[in-house]
């Protein structure tokens, strides 16, 4: 009988040394996340061999998984990180094959005096020119909105300012030593923009003096009208930057709306313009989304896409989107 109660006490105490890192877990603020977005796509347009794309399992936008959190260090200071890896769910290959964590690897500390943050993520004037139906994915959100000056930050160092009235501002820059390009050293960039929010209404501007010295301005508004919430987002890029690396003039403008049909379906229509070193492309958008929960959406979605001296392209997708 002793022996009995030996043992069970034994087994006891080693169920609760193995429960000791659970509780651990179960008390840290560590959050795991993603998405996994697969469906169908034709694309009539062609690969560089000049074959066409036709029919694939494709994805609207790119599959991921992220981990973040945060540790509160009192008097309204927290530390905190965030790490988040793009992928193809079809194959499972990287978006990036080059950047593991390629959509943002940041470690930062935030408090009543804003928010500092260190590592890869978007550039602050990604978030200037940013206001899209789309959101930028799936064929019907295909278009250039930012001038092509959205570039991310490597070992950047980012700063948003506390929330005021509405306003707040961001500002970055990198701390990436490039190597030469064409015998030319590209320099830091620096990036401010401007967020403003009130009611229904969403505004900002940005400006980013690039890498290669190029200089890039743009805006974006949006408005939620009840029936419909319109996006507007303009950009343009100089491209008077280093001989051998500037990118070149750009210009581009965006204009779309979010319909709601249902509590569940909405209708998203885009048009977008591109003036890339004066080749002019047009682009237009139309798609439908419906929620079978708060984490998953079916949608599809359809574009028109036309190139001055080459084809119209076509396009269609259809997909379901699972966020965790």
């Amino acid at each position: 009988m002793k022996k009995s109660i030996s043992q069970t006490a034994a087994l006891s105490f080693v169920a609760a040394l193995a429960l000791v890192p659970l509780a651990s877990v179960a008390q840290s603020s560590v959050t795991l996340y993603g998405r996994v977005d697969l469906g169908l796509r034709y694309d009539s347009s062609e690969d560089a061999s000049g074959q066409k794309y036709g029919t694939r399992m494709a994805t609207g936008t790119n599959s991921a998984l992220g981990f973040k959190g945060s540790e509160d260090l009192g008097g309204n200071t927290k530390v905190f990180f965030q790490l988040e890896h793009r992928l193809n769910a079809a194959d499972g290959s990287a978006a990036n094959p080059d950047s593991f964590f390629t959509e943002i690897a940041v470690l930062g500390i935030s408090g009543d005096w804003g928010t500092l943050r260190m590592g890869r993520s978007d550039g602050p004037f990604w978030y200037g020119p940013g206001a899209d139906a789309f959101y930028g994915d799936y064929v019907g959100g295909r278009g250039e909105r930012r001038a092509g000056a959205d570039d991310k930050f490597n070992s950047g160092v980012m700063y948003w300012t506390p929330e005021l009235a509405g306003f707040q501002v961001l500002v970055g820059t990198t701390l990436t030593d490039r190597a030469s390009i064409n015998g030319v050293k590209p320099k830091h960039p620096l990036a401010a923009t401007l967020l403003y929010k009130a009611g229904a209404f969403s505004g900002s501007l940005g400006y980013v003096k690039r890498f290669n010295e190029d200089a890039a301005i743009g805006g974006s508004a949006s408005y939620d009208f009840g029936v419909l919430q319109a996006f507007l987002s303009a950009a343009h890029n100089d491209g008077e930057g280093l001989a051998g690396i500037s990118t070149g003039e750009r210009t581009t403008a965006t204009i779309g709306a979010g319909i709601p049909v249902s509590a569940v379906a909405s209708v998203r229509v885009k048009y977008n313009y591109d003036d890339n070193q004066d080749i002019k492309t047009q682009h237009a958008g139309l798609g439908y989304w419906y929620s079978l929960s708060k984490r998953t959406k079916l949608y599809t979605t359809a574009s028109y896409q036309k190139t001055e001296h080459l084809k119209s392209t076509r396009a269609l997708d259809i997909g379901l989107l699972h966020d965790f």
